[in-house]
C-alpha cells in the first residue's frame, strides 16, 4: 500500500503581550513541536544592528526598559536612522532628544520590523515561510508560530497552505488566541499591539 502522506499541523498563537503565548509554545515544544517566532529574525537583525546582547530582548523585565545603548543614533545603519527620524517628526521630542533618547528592546523591535517591511510587507513572513519549508523537508510535521500579530501575517500563512497543497503537502492551519484574565490592556499604539485584536481565530485558550 502507498505510504500515507502525514498532515502538517501549523499552529499560530496570538494574544496580547504578557498573555502567555511563550508559555503555551513551551508546553507544545516539550511535546515535540517545533517553534518559531516572527520576532526571532527581527531580534537577530536588531542585535547585529545595535551590537547588543540578545538577552536584552529575551529577558522579560528588560523588554520595556529603555537603554541608552538602544538609542536611534546607536544604530549602525544610517538609512534606518534617517527613516526613524522621519517617522518621529512632529513628536514632542526635539530632534536632538529624539535621536539620543534611550529606547526599549520592544520599541527597537517594533521599529526595525516596520523599517524592513516598508518595501516588502511580507519580509518577515517570507522568513517564517522558509523555516516551515525546512521543517517539512526534515519530516517535522508539528510546527508552532508563537507570535502571530498582524493581519497580513495571517493572510500569508493561508496563502502558504495553498502553496503546500499545490505541491502535494496536506497542511492544516489553526490559529489560537491566548487570553490571560486580568491582563491590563496595553496603551501601546503600535500596530503590533493594536491589530492583534482583529485576527480571526479558531479558538481562545485561557492562560492560568
Amino acid at each position: 500500500m502507498p505510504k500515507t502522506q502525514p498532515i502538517v499541523h501549523i499552529v499560530a498563537l496570538t494574544g496580547a503581550a504578557g498573555s502567555g503565548k511563550d508559555s503555551a509554545a513551551c508546553a507544545l515544544a516539550s511535546a515535540g513541536w517545533r517553534t518559531v517566532a516572527y520576532a526571532d529574525a527581527i531580534r537577530s537583525e536588531a542585535c547585529k544592528n545595535w551590537h547588543i546582547d540578545e538577552r536584552y530582548f529575551t529577558t522579560r523585565h528588560c523588554k520595556d526598559e529603555p537603554f541608552p545603548t538602544l538609542s536611534i543614533d546607536h544604530s549602525k545603519n544610517p538609512d534606518f536612522i534617517r527613516w526613524a527620524m522621519q517617522t518621529l517628526r512632529g513628536s514632542d521630542e526635539s530632534p536632538s532628544e529624539c535621536i539620543s533618547a534611550p529606547r526599549s528592546p520592544r520599541w527597537v523591535m517594533q521599529r526595525w520590523g516596520d523599517y524592513k517591511r516598508r518595501f516588502n510587507t511580507y519580509y518577515w513572513s517570507d522568513i517564517v515561510s522558509r523555516w516551515i519549508d525546512y521543517q517539512i523537508a526534515y519530516d517535522n510535521t508539528n510546527v508552532v508560530i508563537t507570535d502571530l500579530r498582524m493581519p497580513w501575517e495571517q493572510t500569508h500563512l493561508k496563502a502558504k497552505l495553498q502553496t503546500l497543497e499545490r505541491v502535494g503537502v496536506n497542511a492544516k492551519l489553526t490559529t489560537i488566541r491566548i487570553h490571560r484574565p486580568g491582563l491590563q490592556k496595553t496603551d501601546d499604539p503600535h500596530p503590533t499591539e493594536q491589530l492583534i485584536h482583529s485576527l480571526k481565530t479558531l479558538s481562545t485558550t485561557t492562560a492560568p
